[in-house]
């Protein structure tokens, strides 16, 4: 696929996970580039064929993306990588329902900070979030569901005093 999308320039499949946008948009200008220059090298009439690439290239882009959805146009100016985006959400100023919202993000957006991100979820889960009595009034069962399993249970065996003889599905 990143083949593909290289080669191609596709920008459907804009995937901003390892870099940020500015550079993206950058490497995705210099694929059409990159073919009139082999093109000028390799036909004897490459005027034609690199003005057909560079018309059709920059004119579908053109239509691309006047039709995508506004709010994501900042997204390709940007530097910030889609990693650094969801980690971001995890400061410590943020409330924790916010911060909690981590969660919802695919596991390796935020795997450097996941011990940091586990710890927070395990104590919220242990002082406040698992009786629904202290539970604040957002925490709702789509939050519930979002806290994997093990981290639950990694303080069930804490507090058990046969721990060492529990079995834990994995």
């Amino acid at each position: 696929m990143k083949l593909n999308t290289d080669f191609m320039v596709l920008l459907q499949a804009r995937h901003p996970l390892e870099m940020g946008g500015l550079w993206w948009i950058c490497n995705t200008c210099f694929g059409p580039i990159a073919l009139i220059i082999v093109a000028f090298f390799v036909y004897e009439d490459f005027q034609v064929y690199s003005v057909v690439l560079a018309t059709t290239f920059y004119v579908f882009s053109g239509a691309f993306l006047l039709n995508i959805d506004r709010r994501y146009l900042a997204t390709f100016t940007t530097t910030i990588s889609g990693h650094e985006d969801v980690r971001k959400i995890f400061n410590p100023n943020n409330s924790d329902r916010i911060r909690l919202e981590i969660l919802g993000y695919c596991s390796y957006s935020y795997k450097t900070i996941r011990p940091q991100v586990k710890r927070f979820v395990v104590e919220k889960w242990n002082s406040e979030w698992s009786d629904e009595k202290t539970r604040p009034d957002w925490f709702r069962k789509r939050h519930e569901k979002m806290i994997p399993r093990s981290w639950k249970q990694d303080q069930q065996q804490a507090d058990s005093p046969s721990k060492k003889f529990q079995v834990v599905p994995v």
